[in-house]
């Protein structure tokens, strides 16, 4: 497995008029420039790299652990079809367009300027648990009294999946990864992970 991508601020330097074939994987399809002009270009390359270890990508329609029909790259919801086919482009544009929504969702709830790398923890957090969820969470009033810390360090709570404790031994296979997923959400929120200056450095390519 790759290492997931730190997160990049969203106010990084871009130019959402940029020719997108030089932009890198999921910002090529048609909803790459959204997602750019959403979180500017370091942003959308981290959360773009940074999720698919974490999701998981397949080509084909699955459940997830949650019992959800689920295609691609966590991408749920009424058009996802049980034995639909979908092409690595398709997946990459499906889950540019996710975040797209997802990154809108989070824009009604976090009501305070927050640096770029906790708003791309947050945004992978509420990709996972649910933008509902998480908008109404703890961490989330945290964030926006401007509790940084304890909003980072809250979204390693977040380690339940359908009433199991992930921490527990019993759980790991069943879904241990989350554990690891949350610590890795944390670390980026408080920018001490190492993917967001490899991002912002991906960017400054481009």
């Amino acid at each position: 497995m790759s290492q997931p991508i730190a997160p990049p601020p969203p106010d990084a330097p871009t130019s959402a008029g940029a020719a997108t074939s030089a932009w890198p994987g999921a910002l090529n399809g048609a909803h790459g420039p959204a997602l750019v002009g959403a979180l500017g270009l370091a942003g959308a390359i981290l959360i773009t790299q940074w999720l698919p270890p974490f999701e998981g990508t397949l080509l084909t329609t699955y459940t997830d652990v949650g019992n959800v029909l689920t295609a691609c790259t966590g991408h749920t919801g009424s058009d996802v079809r049980a034995g639909a086919r979908y092409s690595p482009a398709q997946c990459a544009d499906i889950l540019a367009s996710d975040l797209v929504q997802r990154h809108a969702q989070l824009a009604r709830c976090l009501h305070r300027d927050v640096p770029g790398h906790m708003r791309a923890a947050l945004l992978s957090w509420g990709f996972n648990v649910g933008m509902g969820a998480a908008c109404a969470s703890t961490v989330m009033r945290q964030a926006n009294a401007g509790q940084f810390s304890q909003a980072c360090a809250g979204l390693e709570q977040w380690v339940f999946v359908a009433g199991r404790d992930c921490r527990l031994q019993a759980n790991t296979s069943f879904c241990g990864g989350i554990v690891k997923r949350r610590a890795a959400e944390r670390a980026l929120c408080e920018g001490t992970h190492p993917a967001y200056a490899a991002a912002v450095a991906a960017a400054a390519g481009h």
